[in-house]
């Protein structure tokens, strides 16, 4: 490899043939995330014709803003409605890359407190949805299937949760990410909560969140 990561606790150092700096810990959850900035510092090292400077990466990776990439629920109307004792996150991730580095960072932020993980999610119908939902299977309390609101290319959340159940992940299945969490509320009172799966469905959450509409 051309470059190498050594995390601190609030910062990393970015290693290369070429120098040795130290740079914060980008302001969005996850360690890929820090592997991902540093794939973006290579990138600048090595493009002869990008000039800039260290302090400015430092700043943009202090204040970075990736809406959908495991954000937590805002306060707004979905919010209200649901268990104060829930951490609801969202995350447009929808490929196995995605799901391994999801799994990895629920466990992290999940730590001692050993909240029961359940998800919900929605996938456009091209996407492999058991790739994707596999790093989950031992973690996972539920997982459930929902459909993306006017969305042609929706997955159909009954077909998809029957055959990931065949696939031996299993999976059950409501018409919408409101219903399901509606469902959760009902008999769950503390929890990590996973809505997942496209951009679509967080959207979907946001939209819901900030005017109350839901598809």
């Amino acid at each position: 490899r051309d470059w190498f990561i050594q995390e601190k606790a609030e910062s990393f150092i970015y290693k290369s043939k070429k120098t040795i700096l130290p740079f914060p810990i980008p302001n969005l959850i996850g360690f890929h995330q820090i592997q991902n900035a540093a794939t973006a510092i290579a990138c600048i090292e090595m493009c002869k014709e990008i000039d800039i400077l260290d302090e400015n990466i430092a700043k943009g990776l202090k204040n970075v803003n990736w809406p959908g990439r495991f954000m937590a629920l805002p306060d707004g109307d979905l919010r209200k409605k649901l268990p104060v004792k829930w951490n609801i996150w969202l995350d447009a991730g929808h490929n196995g890359a995605a799901g391994e580095a999801l799994a990895k960072t629920v466990r992290q932020i999940n730590g001692d407190s050993l909240l029961p993980l359940h998800i919900i999610f929605g996938m456009l119908e091209d996407k492999d949805s058991s790739v994707f939902l596999r790093p989950f299977m031992k973690y996972a309390s539920s997982i459930t299937a929902v459909a993306l609101p006017d969305e042609p290319r929706s997955h159909n959340p009954e077909l998809t949760s029957v055959a990931l159940t065949k696939s031996g992940i299993k999976t059950g299945w409501n018409h919408s990410l409101e219903a399901s969490l509606n469902n959760l509320a009902n008999t769950v009172n503390e929890a990590q909560i996973l809505i997942c799966g496209s951009h679509a469905i967080v959207g979907t959450a946001l939209l819901i969140n900030s005017k109350g509409i839901s598809g």
